[in-house]
C-alpha cells in the first residue's frame, strides 16, 4: 500500500504540512506548563523515536522470523521489565493525599487500561514493522490529531484555539492529499500491470 514511489513523490510537501499540522492541533498558549530541561529535551525524544523505530525494523528484519507477534512479545515483554524497576521506585516514593477522590470514570479508565493498553501497543508495533518509518510517522501525527478532535468534543471545546484549529485544517488537507497520492499510485501500478497480464 505505501511503497517507493509515493516516497520520491516528495517528502517535504507532505511531511511538512503534516508536521506542523499536528503539532498546532495541540497548541495552547495559556496553558502550556513545562519546565525547561524538558524543552531541551523534547526535540532529542523526538529523534529518539525515529531512531528506535528504525532500529526496532532492522533488528526485526535482521533475526529474520516470520511470526510477528512473537518478536513484539518479547520486545514488549523486555521494555516492561526494563520500566518495572523506574516505576517500582516511582511507587515507593509516591504519597497519595488523603482527600483525594476517585470517581467512577477513574476506575472505568484504570479498568479499560487493562484491556486497551495490550491492543495498542501491538497494533502500534505491528504499523512499525510492516511500513516505513516516514508512513509510520504520517499515522502517528494522524493519530494524534483524531485525539485533540475527541478532546474539543469530551471538553466541550474548552480548549478551542485559532491556532488549534489552523493546524488541525492544515492537518485535514495534508492527510486528504497524502492519500490521494497513494490512490493515484496505486491505479498507476495497476494499470502498468495489466498489459503484462494480457500479453
Amino acid at each position: 500500500m505505501f511503497g517507493k514511489g509515493f516516497r520520491l513523490f516528495s517528502y517535504g510537501t507532505v511531511r511538512i504540512p503534516i508536521a506542523f499540522g499536528g503539532s498546532l492541533s495541540w497548541l495552547e498558549f495559556s496553558l502550556i506548563e513545562y519546565e525547561a530541561i524538558s524543552l531541551i529535551l523534547a526535540p532529542i525524544l523526538a529523534i529518539l523515536q525515529g531512531l528506535q523505530v528504525l532500529q526496532v525494523q532492522k533488528c526485526y528484519h535482521t533475526l529474520n522470523t516470520s511470526q510477528p507477534e512473537t518478536f513484539i512479545l518479547h520486545f514488549t515483554g523486555l521494555t516492561a521489565l526494563g520500566l518495572s524497576v523506574p516505576a517500582f521506585h516511582s511507587w515507593i516514593n509516591s504519597t497519595i493525599s488523603a482527600d483525594a477522590s476517585w470517581e467512577s470514570i477513574d476506575y472505568l479508565l484504570i479498568g479499560i487500561s487493562i484491556m486497551f493498553m495490550p491492543y495498542y501497543k501491538y497494533s502500534e508495533m505491528w504499523l512499525q514493522l510492516n511500513l516505513t518509518a516516514y508512513d509510520f510517522m504520517v499515522l502517528e501525527q494522524a493519530k494524534f490529531w483524531a485525539a485533540s478532535i475527541g478532546q474539543w468534543f469530551v471538553q466541550n471545546m474548552a480548549h478551542a484555539t485559532v491556532f488549534a484549529l489552523t493546524g488541525k485544517i492544515v492537518m485535514l488537507g495534508a492527510l486528504v492529499r497524502y492519500f490521494t497520492e497513494i490512490k493515484r499510485l496505486q491505479r498507476t501500478d495497476y494499470n502498468d500491470l495489466s498489459p503484462a497480464l494480457f500479453n
